[in-house]
């Protein structure tokens, strides 16, 4: 059992037929008490003004307001309340942002209920959940985060091992300054931009230096400079 001896919930999803149907599934549990359903997010944060809930259980895609907008909104004027998203959609494109708006777990509606429940439970706790198919894009978006660190990382290394002239080549060029327009700004003739230029494009292996300016944007983002 919980520290909560049960659990209040808001449930909100836009399909009546799973609005009910879940609801009763999960209230069956004795750890359970369903305080509110809604059919989108401005119904939720109105239920939220009448009742005291630990829970609020967000479907993904909502019309009026949808899932990821309404935690957002809740974890601002309601910071002790745990969301929990809810999808039948691919979660990939949305649990990033879940997260960010300030859930602690991210469900599908192909779990069984005592799962539900459980995550529900672990989410008053604080301990995150995810689905099963939510581990396994957690995992990619998790290694994509770390190929772009380290590509950023390997950008840095080269960048700091130039020359104080191709560093100042590299800040016009990736600006989208032209040869003339570098040359006027360092004081250097065309013909040593030039240079600079394939040495630059030769040493972060870019083909372009339209490549060059978004790979330095890339790696800057990934960095978190500013």
């Amino acid at each position: 059992m919980t520290s909560v001896e049960v659990i209040r919930v808001i449930y909100a999803d836009d399909d009546p037929t799973l609005l009910e149907g879940i609801s009763g599934l999960i209230a069956a549990d004795s750890r359970i008490r369903i305080v509110g359903t809604a059919e989108g997010g401005r119904s939720v944060l109105h239920l939220l003004e009448l009742h005291r809930a630990d829970v609020v259980l967000l479907d993904v895609e909502m019309p009026d307001l949808d899932g990821v907008e309404t935690a957002r909104i809740i974890s601002g004027r309601y910071p002790e309340v745990k969301i929990v998203m809810f999808t039948a959609f691919e979660v990939e494109s949305r649990l990033m942002e879940a997260f960010s708006a300030g859930a602690v777990a991210f469900l599908t509606k192909d779990m069984e209920p005592r799962e539900i429940v459980d995550a529900i439970a672990d989410a008053v706790e604080g301990r995150p959940a995810l689905a099963p198919r939510a581990v396994a894009s957690a995992i990619g978006i998790l290694h994509d985060l770390g190929e772009k660190r380290r590509a950023g990382d390997r950008w840095r290394e080269t960048k700091e091992s130039l020359s104080e002239g191709s560093r100042r080549v590299y800040r016009y060029l990736i600006e989208g300054a032209t040869n003339k327009e570098i040359a006027a700004r360092t004081g250097y003739s065309e013909t040593t931009v030039r240079t600079y230029v394939s040495f630059l494009l030769e040493s972060f292996g870019c083909a372009t230096r339209t490549e060059l300016a978004v790979r330095a944007l890339r790696a800057s983002t990934a960095l978190g400079d500013e």
